[in-house]
C-alpha cells in the first residue's frame, strides 16, 4: 500500500508534462478548499432520481440532518422499484482536482433494493450534469469511485472503480470497462467515518485514496466513441443503502501558474493563463515617446507611431526574456500578438534615444 501523503508524480504524465514535480497536497491550507456541502441545506445541488425530472427531490431522497448530507429513505413508500438517485453539484465542472468525502453507511437497505445496492454508494466524477440526464436514465454518463461498506455484495474494500455506460480506462497497461475490482482492500476496523479522496488529472491519471493510502490508480479515460474524458461535474449516488456525508470538498488544481499574478497558487498543476489577475497600477510606470502610443487588443497590443522617427521595439516578459521584437515605422500602426495575460516590458529605441515602459495585459 502506498504512502499516506498525497503526492502528484507529474513525471509519469510524460505526454502532458515534460518535467517532474512532487507536490504534497496535504500542505495546502484548508482555506483553499471549496466546500461543496455547506452543512445547512442543498443549495448548489441538483437531485436526479430515475423516473423524475432533474431538480425534483423525490420523497426527500436527499436531506440535511445534523449537518450531514443524508439519504435515509424515511419518506419513501412502496418498494424501491429502481429509483436510483444522484445529486449533482452543478456550480461548475472540474478537470484537475482532488475531491474529498467522508461518509458513513447506517441502518438497513431499503425494501426492494438490488443485491448489489447493499452498503453501496458512489462518487460520480467527470459526469454529465443532472439536468442533461434523460427521465428514465439509471446512471449518469461518468466514472464512478464506488463507496462500499461492510457486507457489500462484492466483498470488496471501498473505492473500487465502475466505468459507467461503456466508458473505459487503462489499468496496468490494459484497457478495461464496467465495474473493476483491483482496489487494495484497506482495513477500516474501528472507523465510524471513512475518508475517500479522488485525485483527477483530466483524462491522464486518477488515484483513489482511502484514509491517506492510494488503493487504486488508472489512466486514459475514454468515452465509448474513443473521445477523452477530460472534465465534468461531481455527483453523489444512492442505490437503496442509507448513507450520510459529513464532508464534500474539492481542491481545484487548475488555474494561474504565473508567479507574478495575484491569484497564483503554487499547487496548481495545469496552467490556465486567461485566469491570471495582475495588479494594474504598475502599467503606468515608465514612459514611451508621445508619438508612440499603444492600446490593448483582444489578442495583444497595437502600437501606433504618429511621429517622424522609426522605432525598434522589443517586448520582454517580466523576467526579462524576449517575447518578440519588431520595427514600427513613422506613420504606421503595428499589431503585436501576445496570447498570455501578464506583465510585459516594452523597450522602444529610436536613432537617438531609448525608452522603457512596464505594461499589464489583463
Amino acid at each position: 500500500m502506498k504512502s499516506s501523503k498525497i503526492y502528484i508524480g507529474l513525471g509519469v504524465l510524460f505526454i502532458l508534462f515534460s518535467y517532474t514535480v512532487a507536490l504534497d497536497l496535504n500542505s495546502v491550507p484548508q482555506s483553499e478548499w471549496i466546500q461543496m456541502f455547506n452543512k445547512r441545506d442543498l443549495n448548489d445541488w441538483v437531485p436526479k432520481v430515475k423516473g423524475y425530472e432533474a431538480g425534483v427531490n423525490h420523497q426527500n431522497t436527499w436531506t440535511v440532518k445534523d449537518s450531514n448530507l443524508v439519504t435515509d429513505y424515511e419518506d419513501y413508500t412502496g418498494s424501491f422499484g429502481g429509483r436510483f438517485g444522484h445529486i449533482a453539484w452543478e456550480v461548475r465542472p472540474f478537470s484537475y482536482y482532488l475531491l474529498r468525502v467522508e461518509y458513513q453507511f447506517f441502518g438497513t437497505q431499503y425494501t426492494g433494493g438490488p443485491g448489489y445496492g447493499k452498503a453501496n454508494s458512489g462518487i460520480m466524477y467527470h459526469s454529465q450534469s443532472a439536468t442533461s440526464m434523460e427521465l428514465e436514465q439509471k446512471f449518469p454518463n461518468s466514472m464512478e469511485t464506488q463507496l462500499l461498506g461492510e457486507g457489500n455484495q462484492f466483498n470488496a474494500g471501498t473505492a473500487t472503480l465502475c466505468t459507467v455506460n461503456k466508458r473505459t480506462v487503462v489499468i496496468k497497461g490494459k484497457r478495461k470497462g464496467n465495474c473493476n475490482g483491483g482496489a487494495i482492500k484497506k482495513d477500516l476496523t474501528g472507523l465510524t467515518w471513512v475518508k475517500v479522496e479522488v485525485l483527477v488529472m483530466a483524462d491522464s491519471l486518477v488515484k483513489h485514496i482511502v484514509e491517506g493510502d492510494t488503493v487504486m490508480e488508472y489512466s486514459w479515460l475514454q468515452h465509448p466513441n474513443g473521445d477523452s474524458m477530460t472534465q465534468g461535474y461531481i455527483m453523489l449516488q444512492t442505490e437503496s443503502a442509507p448513507i450520510k456525508f459529513k464532508t464534500v470538498e474539492i481542491l481545484n488544481l487548475e488555474g494561474c501558474m504565473d508567479s507574478t499574478a495575484k491569484n497564483y497558487k503554487n499547487y496548481y498543476v495545469k496552467n490556465q493563463p486567461d485566469s491570471c489577475k495582475f495588479s494594474t497600477p504598475i502599467s503606468s510606470k515608465g514612459a514611451l515617446p508621445s508619438s508612440l502610443t499603444f492600446s490593448q487588443s483582444p489578442s495583444g497590443l497595437t502600437l501606433t507611431n504618429s511621429g517622424k522617427e522609426n522605432y525598434e521595439v522589443m517586448v520582454n516578459n517580466i523576467k526579462g526574456k524576449r517575447v518578440t521584437s519588431l520595427s514600427v515605422k513613422a506613420g504606421e500602426t503595428t499589431h503585436v500578438k501576445l496570447p498570455r495575460l501578464g506583465m510585459y516590458i516594452l523597450n522602444a529605441k529610436s536613432s537617438e534615444k531609448s525608452y522603457q515602459k512596464l505594461w499589464v495585459k489583463n
